[in-house]
């Protein structure tokens, strides 16, 4: 019998619903204890930045990034724990939802799936991406991209396939 339990079952049971009351700031020191940084943090725990990692594999080797060296094992986010995870999180924000920390999302061979579902609940999406492998049909989902690249141009003539000035050409900037 495999007793090893899912990531979503690790998860499952945990409450993510932000506590109904507030903080007491009155024990921090420093910055935390200006009032006006209490107001700014309290208003950033009723709406925080959300950023979902739902892949930690990467094609790239961004000087800046530590994943390529982590030691944690890569993989992806299974689907029934983004499931729940997404289903929380018009309780949690009202932000737009971030797509990134350690790997390439586009890698996920979920992620087309896992940004229109969370297109459907009404939550926008921002890719943070290295651009390599976008595509397309990503140009009707409700999702701002923002693509950060720290390579060498050859590693990244080879790797990107995209063509980015045709894909720039169909973008409406205005």
């Amino acid at each position: 019998m495999n007793d090893k339990k899912s990531y979503f079952d690790q998860w499952g049971s945990i409450d993510l619903t932000p506590p109904k009351t507030a903080i007491d700031h009155s024990r921090f020191s420093g910055l935390m204890r200006n009032p006006e940084y209490s107001k700014y943090l309290l208003k950033q725990l009723a709406s925080p930045s959300v950023f979902i990692e739902i892949t930690s594999k990467c094609n790239f080797y961004c000087s800046y990034c530590n994943s390529p060296t982590s030691i944690r094992p890569k993989g992806v986010m299974e689907e029934r724990l983004f499931q729940h995870i997404a289903s929380q999180l018009h309780e949690i924000t009202n932000q737009p939802v971030t797509l990134h920390i350690d790997g390439e999302p586009t890698l996920h061979p979920k992620f087309d799936d896992f940004v229109r579902q969370l297109n459907s609940l009404g939550i926008r999406v921002s890719l943070a991406s290295n651009g390599s492998t976008l595509q397309e049909s990503y140009y009707p989902l409700d999702m701002d991209i923002c693509i950060y690249v720290s390579t060498s141009k050859d590693e990244f003539e080879t790797r990107a396939k995209m063509n980015y000035a045709g894909s720039n050409s169909k973008c409406n900037f205005d």
